[in-house]
């Protein structure tokens, strides 16, 4: 497939409004959107290097390559790509929740929270980022955040339903201080039955 948008001028790019500019990333963007939808990664890796040599490096643009390194298993450089992405676009929140997974992948607790709490400031409507927060506040043992988290996480779509057999999950409905919290939100927002399913030996 032949990304026209790519080949615009770079001359051109660089003296255009930027709001014509955004156009151009966003245009580039979902093209390499498609391409990743069809498992082209390294398409999308070969092309995004290509608009960012010939027009200039966009946010959108990075992103996309970065989801493709990382669906390429290439950790490392998805970070690399991550990290350019959101020093043009901070509140790029697809970009801040990815590089959040990896980096909880890695074991970096600390660097996953930072980059969640950033992408619920950018994206407050979106439940997986809550749920993250959530799940790192139930590794630190902490109820009260997992208590704030879970309740934005409800509030915005999660359905605990999804969690019954997570080990995780199930070792916290058991815990003393975690447990009262998710058994309360269970009665409050859901189902009691699911507690019970919880609490089951794996």
């Amino acid at each position: 497939m032949v990304l026209p948008l790519l080949l615009l001028s770079a001359a051109l790019a660089a003296r255009e409004p930027g709001d014509y500019r955004a156009a151009v990333f966003q245009g580039a963007a979902r093209e390499l959107e498609v391409l990743n939808g069809e498992g082209r990664f390294e398409d999308v890796l070969k092309l995004g290097e290509r608009f960012t040599e010939r027009v200039e490096p966009g946010a959108p643009v990075l992103y996309e390559m970065a989801y493709a390194a990382n669906r390429m298993g290439r950790s490392r450089d998805a970070l690399r790509l991550y990290d350019q992405a959101l020093r043009l676009q901070p509140d790029l929140a697809v970009a801040l929740y990815d590089r959040g997974e990896l980096r909880l992948l890695q074991g970096d607790d600390a660097g996953a929270l930072a980059d969640f709490q950033a992408a619920a400031l950018a994206r407050p409507d979106h439940w997986a980022i809550h749920f993250r927060l959530a799940h790192l506040a139930g590794r630190r043992g902490d109820a009260a955040a997992l208590d704030t988290h879970l309740v934005e996480a409800l509030r915005v779509g999660f359905d605990f339903r999804t969690v019954v057999e997570d080990p995780d999950w199930k070792a916290w409905s058991r815990d003393p201080k975690l447990g009262p919290v998710i058994k309360r939100l269970l009665v409050v927002y859901s189902d009691e039955a699911i507690f019970e399913q919880l609490q089951r030996e794996p």
